[in-house]
């Protein structure tokens, strides 16, 4: 390792420990608009610090309010998924499906019946019926890239119509 790829990791390291606490998380996470919670979350994730990534978006989502917010109706483990896609390691095919298994019963209705195209993609996944490649690759094509459920409902429902 060249010294500065070993002085970029200390950066990196020192990032993660200190957007990765739960306090800094849920003070500072939710004053920052998605963009920027994702662009801080993906340098340290891309650092190898998945677990700092989630807790730091897990924080900014407490403020995702609105259908429309980029983490709105995320669960831990699914914005663990979502930290680990910004490093380059999955796809919002797992964020969404991880999203959807985790939902409470009223919180699973109310996906439903906002994103209706995006559930029954992923119980058409679920079932068999669906490739997840293919999927994966639908919805990564947009520029940017599908990062939300109204996101992936928009462009669902445009490869519908």
């Amino acid at each position: 390792m060249n010294q500065q790829s070993s002085t970029d990791q200390v950066v990196i390291a020192h990032l993660a420990w200190v957007f990765g606490n739960g306090w800094t998380a849920g003070e500072a996470g939710p004053t920052m608009a998605c963009m920027e919670a994702d662009a801080l979350a993906a340098a340290i994730a891309a650092g190898g610090h998945i677990d700092e990534a989630a807790v730091w978006l897990r924080g900014h989502a407490a403020a995702d309010n609105e259908e429309d917010d980029t983490h709105w109706g995320l669960s831990t483990a699914a914005l663990r998924d979502y930290a680990l896609m910004l490093a380059g390691e999955g796809s919002i095919v797992e964020v969404l499906r991880q999203a959807l298994h985790d939902a409470l019963p009223a919180d699973e209705y109310a996906l439903r019946e906002t994103f209706p195209a995006t559930t029954t993609t992923l119980d058409r996944l679920a079932a068999g019926t669906v490739d997840p490649a293919a999927l994966a690759v639908v919805l990564g094509r947009p520029d940017p890239p599908v990062r939300s459920w109204s996101a992936a409902e928009d462009e669902l429902t445009a490869v519908a119509s």
